[in-house]
């Protein structure tokens, strides 16, 4: 059993209508979030990042696309955007396949 495991298994002992014993669980279990608390980040930066990539890449924005915001950031409509910005954004737009 992983501390993934432990951690839920003491989460539903925690509901105990047991106070000592729900308290002993929820300790527990902080012990081992406090133990285990890089590989709780990464792997929920690393879920975090997937689901959103894997999002934004299956679901266009409503309204302009990524060309027509290209093109507007490269007309300077969007103050404080300086054309080598502009570029540098569309560079990377192509790069990633968001443009041919």
């Amino acid at each position: 059993m992983d501390y993934k495991d432990k951690i839920r298994k003491l989460l539903a002992l925690a509901k105990s209508p047991e106070p000592e014993e729900a308290k002993f669980a929820l300790l527990k279990a902080r012990k081992l979030m406090a133990e285990h608390i890089d590989h709780i980040r990464e792997e929920a930066y690393n879920t975090g990042y997937s689901e959103a990539e894997a999002q934004r890449a299956s679901t266009p924005a409503p309204g302009k696309t990524l060309p027509q915001l290209l093109e507007q950031l490269d007309a300077g409509e969007c103050k404080g955007i300086k054309s080598a910005t502009a570029y540098k954004i569309a560079e990377f737009a192509r790069e990633q396949g968001y443009l041919e």
